[in-house]
């Protein structure tokens, strides 16, 4: 996925990646092709398409009101906006100081909108602001096990509180 993201971010059709040859990858997708390394003549690499999102919904840090962005720098999230069409990205808080560069950084131009929505990364966790809750993350797993169980989920903590607002 980070190579298809790396390509579509990059605006080219497909990155190379080694490793793949001799594994399942290449039974399971189809898409994913054996071409002769050109700097390489007789070596096989494999090739990955680009993936470009249309929308990217990413949860960061804080926003400056320039709409510069710090997010979890694990979680390769300037990597999705780059390669995506249009990016919104949810977080903590917006303040005035300016967000120049740091680990997580997504300058402005890669964003399409920013909302300010305390706790948007729940059940899952933003560092330095709150941990993962594994009770709900648990709680979910056991209730997502069948299509009734994940619907009302859905209603209950994904529909009515995205109908109620803030």
């Amino acid at each position: 996925m980070l190579a298809g993201l790396q390509a579509g971010a990059l605006g080219v059709p497909f990155m190379p990646v080694r490793g793949f040859l001799g594994t399942d990858y290449l039974r399971v997708r189809p898409d994913f092709r054996v071409i002769e390394n050109p700097y390489n003549p007789g070596e096989p690499v494999v090739v990955v398409p680009a993936i470009r999102p249309d929308i990217a919904l990413i949860h960061g840090f804080r926003a400056d009101r320039a709409g510069k962005v710090l997010s979890d720098p694990t979680q390769d999230a300037g990597l999705m906006a780059r390669a995506s069409r249009f990016t919104v990205v949810t977080v903590e808080e917006v303040d005035d100081r300016p967000i120049d560069r740091g680990p997580g950084f997504i300058p402005a131009i890669y964003i399409g909108a920013v909302a300010v929505i305390p706790g948007g990364a729940r059940p899952g966790a933003c560092p330095g602001y709150y941990d993962r809750d594994e009770a709900e993350i648990k709680a979910y797993c056991e209730l997502a096990r069948t299509e009734a169980g994940f619907a009302g989920y859905l209603d209950r903590y994904v529909l009515t509180r995205a109908s109620a607002g803030p």
